[in-house]
């Protein structure tokens, strides 16, 4: 691969976005890349968790302005959105436009202190088109969103975290530990809980509150059939460490 790499510590995967000359700007090649990776690990199941990270001193600085003309169309971030694993964003330095909306695909976001958020293609006469538009105001409210948004202006770390678009906070120099630390603790669950528990929170938004609970509803009635259930059960009794068969 040319444009990220792969590392697997046991039940944690690391993609790093791996073009630090160009502030990890996401061009076609990365794009493709990066989707082909996520394919491979939904079809072989190798890691519990991903962590997404970037190699330098920034995130992602978005789309590579070389592709500008004829931008990919966004389908690795889809992927990464829907992925039926726990993903955790580490960021550091920025993440700007499609980095954001690369970061707002994951589950969980880790920053430094100096980092910068923001979405500026308002100020280039075009809007967010990886999802940005959308799942910003879901997380942080149509307010700041809207803000974000119009001005094109960034925000940083400390009012992100206020707001909610970062979980935590971590010293530079902890950033990798951190998120090494957060992923193990998501890839400790058994593995159709935690891919349920995204589909309930991630597809409920959509839906009315009733309908939701029933999703809800449908997919804890779906867990009582498997066999991680019947084994959670077992250790919890025994007072052990469930040993997850993943079906």
């Amino acid at each position: 691969m040319r444009t990220i790499r792969f590392e697997q510590r046991e039940a944690v995967g690391w993609l790093w976005l791996n073009r630090p000359e160009k502030r990890n700007a996401q061009n076609a090649v990365m794009a493709g890349e990066i989707l082909t990776l996520l394919e491979r690990l939904v079809e072989e199941e190798p890691v519990r968790t991903l962590v997404v990270i970037g190699s330098g001193p920034v995130f992602s600085s978005g789309l590579d302005l070389e592709e500008w003309e004829n931008p990919p169309p966004g389908d690795h971030i889809e992927r990464l959105a829907t992925l039926p694993v726990p993903t955790v964003a580490a960021l550091r330095g920025a993440a700007l436009g499609g980095g954001l909306e690369l970061a707002l695909a994951c589950d969980i976001r880790l920053a430094t202190p100096e980092t910068i958020f923001g979405l500026p293609e308002v100020t280039l006469g075009i809007i967010p088109g990886w999802g940005g538009t959308q799942r910003l105001p879901r997380l942080v409210g149509p307010g700041l969103a809207a803000e974000m948004l119009l001005t094109g202006d960034p925000i940083d770390a400390h009012r992100a975290a206020a707001a909610g678009l970062v979980n935590r906070l971590v010293p530079d120099d902890r950033l990798e530990a951190e998120a090494e630390a957060v992923a193990r603790l998501l890839a400790s669950p058994a593995p159709l809980a935690s891919q349920y528990a995204k589909e309930a929170v991630y597809h409920g938004l959509d839906l009315p509150l009733a309908h939701a609970l029933e999703l809800e509803g449908d997919l804890y009635v779906l867990l009582e059939t498997t066999a991680d259930r019947q084994e959670g059960i077992r250790a919890f009794r025994e007072k052990r460490p469930p040993r997850w068969q993943h079906r």
